[in-house]
């Protein structure tokens, strides 16, 4: 059951309550609530990814991404351009894992040269997602990290690679 309590300016309250007070008082309220929304909540990503298409469309994943897909990857890159993290969140078979990679790729001209990518995969798809993150640009270096020895070698190894080089260490999960 939808309740709705309005305080007016005089400091009464005015109860509303089901579905029809709701419809009735967004339908009233309408240009203001939406000027509200304008006003303090701003869009972080306008729908434009022309400044990542030269990485978008270089994606090997198939017939390439799905527009919906380089979407997501340019409105994550954006919020990541003010915030410290997201969560990508989607249905098992959308590319998470070819949307988290391109994302980290497009975000390699900020990294430092020493930064790398980790990524924690169930044990499973450790090998398949090895694949599809080499498949996100030309210069990336992936491996399977199962323990010490390897993750040493892993960071010796990207001490040496070009800067701009995608470095992803997958670690499964247990």
């Amino acid at each position: 059951v939808v309740t709705i309590t309005l305080l007016t300016a005089s400091g009464e309250t005015i109860p509303m309550t089901g579905d029809a007070a709701l419809v009735n008082f967004i339908s009233e309220h309408k240009p203001a609530l939406l000027d509200y929304l304008e006003t303090h909540f701003a869009p972080l990503y306008d729908f434009d990814y022309s400044e990542l298409a030269p990485l978008l469309n270089r994606v090997r994943i198939g017939n390439g991404l799905f527009p919906t897909q380089k979407h997501v990857i340019a409105a994550a890159y954006t919020a990541l351009q003010q915030r410290k993290g997201i969560y990508l969140v989607g249905e098992m078979g959308v590319g998470k894992t070819v949307l988290g990679a391109t994302v980290a790729a497009a975000m390699l001209a900020q990294m430092r040269s020493d930064q790398i990518t980790l990524v924690m995969a169930p044990p499973h798809l450790v090998e398949k997602w090895k694949r599809e993150i080499a498949k996100v640009t030309s210069s990336c270096y992936v491996q399977i990290l199962e323990n010490v020895d390897d993750t040493r070698a892993f960071m010796d190894k990207c001490q040496n690679l070009l800067p701009h080089t995608l470095k992803v260490g997958i670690i499964a999960r247990e």
